[in-house]
C-alpha cells in the first residue's frame, strides 16, 4: 500500500471538511436549542466526518513528507476501504445532520423556545423591557430599543436608569402628561404618543419588573376628536334648549289667547243666561251656575298683564292662575338642564289637558330623588278618562324630549290618570343621548 492514488482522496478530505463544519454548526444550534436527544447522532457524525478528514489528509501528504500510509493507523483504514464506500459514508453522514437539522426547525416551530420568544415580541408594536431589580435586563424586544434610542440615543443598557429617565428626565425631547393608574403618556418630537406602564411579578421566587410603552397616538388623536365634537355638540344642544324655551313661551302665549277667545264666547252666553234670568227667572240651582261662571270670567279679566317670567315653571303656573288652575308642586324642582326643561314641558301639558278634557281645578306634581334618578308624577281632580291613552301631539313631543334625556315615560289611567317621568339626575342638554358617553 506504498502507492495510493492521491486524488480521490483530496475530494473526500474535501467533503469531509464540510460536514465537518456542518456538523459543528448543527451541533451548536441543538445545544442553543436544548435539544439534547440529538446531540448524540450529530457528535458522532461529526467525529467520523474529523476522522474520515484527518485520513485523507494523511493519505494527500504522504508521498511528500516521504513516508508510506501503511505508517499511519487511521490513513491505512481509510485507503483500505473502496473510494466508494467511503463517499457512501460520508452522504449518508451528510444525510443524517440534514435530518437532524430538518428536526430541530421543525421542533423549534412547533414549540415555545427562547429564540421563538424573542421573535415573536419582537413582532410586537409595543415596547416591552423585562428586568431584574438593579436594572438588568432579561428580555428586551426591537420597539424597546428603538424608544430608547430614539429618545437617549443611546442603546438600551441598563432598565432601571431608562426607567428613571423616561419618568423624571426633562433633558428627553418629550412632552408628559399624567393618565389614570399610574400610566404615563409621553409625546415625543416625532409626533408619536407613548404609554408608559410598569408592573412587577415573580420568576422562581425573584422578582421581574415589566416596562412596557404602548403607541397610543391614534387613540389621543380620536380622543381629541371626539373631544371636539362634544363640545360642537353641547353648544348645538344650548341653543336646543334655548329653542324649547321660546317654543314653550310662545305655546302658551298661545294656550292664553284661545283662553281669552273662549272666554269671548262663553260671556256672550252669560249674558244672555243673564237677560232669560232677568226676565224670565230660572231654577234656585241655575243661579249658582251663573255666579260661578260670571266671578271666573271677570277674574280673568280683571288679571293685569305681568311682565313675563323668564322661568319656564315660574310662568306656566302664573299662566295657571289667570286660568283659574290650581298648580301644586310637592318636591324641589331641579336648577339643572335638561331636567327643569322636561318638568316644564310636562307641566305645561298636563295643564292643558287639565283644562281641555279633564275639566279640573288643580293639578299636582310630585318630585322625588332616589338611586341617581329624578321622579316626577303629575295628577289633576279632573274626570278620569275611560280607556287607555292614545299618545299623540303633546304627549308624544313629551316621551320624545324625555328619552333623548336618557329617561322613561310612563302614562296611566289606574287609579287615577298619571304622567310618570324617570329621569337622569345627570344629563348636560336636552338631546344629551348624542353626548354622552
Amino acid at each position: 500500500m506504498t502507492d495510493v492514488p492521491t486524488i480521490p482522496y483530496s475530494w473526500i478530505g474535501i467533503t469531509a471538511l464540510l460536514l465537518f463544519l456542518a456538523g459543528c454548526a448543527v451541533l451548536v444550534y441543538a445545544l442553543w436549542l436544548r435539544r439534547l436527544r440529538f446531540v448524540p447522532l450529530i457528535a458522532a457524525a461529526t467525529v467520523l466526518s474529523y476522522l474520515a478528514l484527518q485520513g485523507a489528509i494523511i493519505i494527500v501528504f504522504a508521498p511528500e513528507r516521504g513516508y508510506l500510509v501503511s505508517d499511519d493507523p487511521l490513513a491505512w483504514c481509510l485507503a483500505s476501504l473502496p473510494v466508494g464506500l467511503v463517499f457512501g459514508l460520508l452522504l449518508g453522514f451528510g444525510l443524517l445532520l440534514g435530518l437532524g437539522f430538518a428536526d430541530l426547525i421543525r421542533l423549534e416551530r412547533q414549540q415555545i423556545t427562547p429564540m421563538s420568544v424573542k421573535a415573536a415580541t419582537d413582532s410586537l408594536p409595543d415596547g416591552l423591557c423585562f428586568y431584574l431589580p438593579g436594572g438588568r435586563i432579561v428580555l428586551v424586544n426591537e420597539t424597546m430599543q428603538r424608544l430608547c434610542q430614539t429618545l437617549t440615543g443611546e442603546d438600551l443598557a441598563n432598565a432601571e436608569r431608562f426607567r428613571r429617565r423616561l419618568y423624571d428626565d426633562e433633558t428627553l425631547p418629550v412632552q408628559r402628561q399624567a393618565a389614570e393608574d399610574g400610566v404615563r403618556v409621553l409625546k415625543t418630537a416625532d409626533g408619536l404618543a407613548w404609554a408608559i406602564s410598569e408592573s412587577e411579578a415573580q420568576y422562581h421566587g425573584r422578582p421581574v419588573f415589566l416596562l412596557m410603552a404602548s403607541d397610543v397616538t391614534e387613540l389621543l388623536q380620536k380622543s381629541d376628536s371626539l373631544r371636539k365634537l362634544r363640545e360642537k355638540l353641547a353648544s348645538l344642544n344650548r341653543q336646543l334648549t334655548e329653542y324649547y324655551r321660546d317654543i314653550a313661551a310662545l305655546t302658551t302665549q298661545k294656550e292664553i289667547l284661545d283662553a281669552r277667545v273662549r272666554l269671548h264666547d262663553e260671556m256672550g252666553a252669560d249674558l244672555l243666561m243673564m237677560q232669560q234670568y232677568l226676565i224670565q227667572g230660572c231654577k234656585p240651582g241655575d243661579q249658582e251656575k251663573i255666579e260661578a261662571r260670571l266671578r271666573r270670567s271677570l277674574s280673568f279679566l280683571k288679571t293685569q298683564r305681568a311682565e313675563p317670567s323668564r322661568d319656564e315653571i315660574r310662568r306656566i303656573c302664573d299662566t295657571a292662575e289667570q286660568l283659574r288652575l290650581h298648580v301644586c308642586i310637592d318636591g324641589d324642582v331641579p336648577d339643572t338642564e335638561p331636567q327643569r326643561h322636561i318638568l316644564a314641558t310636562a307641566l305645561h301639558e298636563c295643564m292643558t289637558n287639565t283644562l281641555r278634557h279633564a275639566g279640573g281645578d288643580t293639578l299636582k306634581m310630585t318630585i322625588t330623588q332616589h338611586d341617581g334618578q329624578l321622579h316626577a308624577r303629575l295628577t289633576n281632580n279632573g274626570v278620569q278618562p275611560d280607556g287607555p291613552i292614545r299618545e299623540q301631539g303633546g304627549l308624544k313631543a313629551l316621551r320624545t324630549l324625555t328619552e333623548q334625556a336618557g329617561g322613561k315615560m310612563t302614562v296611566s289611567v289606574h287609579p287615577r290618570f298619571s304622567v310618570c317621568l324617570e329621569l337622569p339626575k345627570e344629563v348636560d342638554h336636552a338631546i344629551s343621548r348624542f353626548d354622552r358617553g
